[in-house]
């Protein structure tokens, strides 16, 4: 599996693994500890969630936004991450709105131009980067094979923040209405936190979300003979386009069991039966996102075009 994804297009995320080890979980919580012992402004996270991700040389992240905090451990290989200011017009409050509504990260508009504005930070084995809170980004690998840790955490702000945003969206979306108020407390953020509890599992959140994440798969054509590589010269005929490698991580029964009895590991050969069961998985991040599919299938006709010339 791994010489797999060392050859490129292809990912393998395990999401939430300290559910399954809990020594994960306690080492995020040292190592936020020791963030909070060196920036004194620093508000130790009430919950968190860390996957480990282990992506081809090849792999990239899109220009994308998240609502929890996010931290990013590089254990191998080399990532060049571009961190965008978390003002207008690279993130709005709408824009944020939209993701806390749809459920979809990157789906934010970039320009070329956005990237004089970015900080370029390279990370390596053995760092930690982090960035603030709600700033677009979006990550490339350095022709490595790399191996890292996405934290995802939140506290009572962001919890808050992510109510309002998603109420805002309902306003807006639903309702037309512009909302005024982007408070954290009060009466009116009472009043939009009841009324998005009573509606965001509602019959239009869940239309408007799946209509925002349609999956189009052209038919697959058989390249031509004179087109076909030999196994060790490139890409086969007989081989399978791309395979795509969906993780999952449950919660084990209380008895013994062995660790891998928490993970599922799936490899598919058609693209309608992995995207089946990509969106059988509540994406928690933009690695589980099934735009991600758009940009696999950009990248292998490209490279396949690039064979053949």
């Amino acid at each position: 599996m791994i010489e797999a994804i060392s050859r490129g297009g292809l990912w393998l995320n395990m999401r939430d693994v300290g559910a399954v080890d809990s020594r994960y979980r306690k080492l995020v919580d040292q190592m936020f500890e020791e963030i909070a012992a060196k920036v004194p402004s620093f508000e130790m996270p009430k919950g968190h969630q860390e996957s480990i991700l282990i992506s081809s040389p090849d792999a990239q992240v899109y220009y994308h936004a998240d609502l929890p905090g996010q931290g990013l451990v590089q254990i191998a290989g080399r990532k060049r991450v571009y961190v965008y200011p978390n003002t207008a017009p690279f993130i709005t409050p709408q824009h944020l709105e939209d993701i806390a509504l749809f459920d979809v990260e990157v789906d934010l508009p970039y320009k070329d131009w956005y990237d004089d504005h970015a900080k370029v930070l390279d990370i390596g084995p053995g760092q930690m980067l982090s960035w603030p809170m709600n700033a677009p980004h979006r990550v490339e690998n350095l022709d490595t094979f790399s191996v890292s840790m996405t934290i995802s955490y939140t506290n009572d702000d962001i919890r808050r923040a992510e109510i309002v945003n998603l109420a805002n969206g309902m306003l807006r979306h639903r309702f037309g209405y512009t909302p005024k108020t982007r408070n954290l407390r009060g009466p009116s953020f009472f009043a939009k936190a009841v009324m998005q509890k009573l509606l965001r599992d509602g019959k239009w959140v869940k239309r408007e979300r799946s209509a925002r994440r349609p999956i189009d798969f052209p038919p697959r054509r058989r390249p031509a003979r004179q087109d076909r590589r030999s196994a060790e010269g490139g890409m086969s005929a007989d081989r399978p386009v791309m395979t795509v490698l969906t993780t999952s991580v449950g919660k084990p029964d209380a008895r013994a069991t062995a660790r891998a009895a928490g993970f599922r590991v799936e490899l598919m050969r058609d693209w309608k039966q992995a995207a089946a069961r990509w969106n059988d998985i509540s994406p928690s991040t933009p690695f589980q996102h099934p735009q991600w599919y758009d940009g696999v299938v950009r990248r292998l006709r490209r490279r396949r075009r690039r064979r053949a010339a």
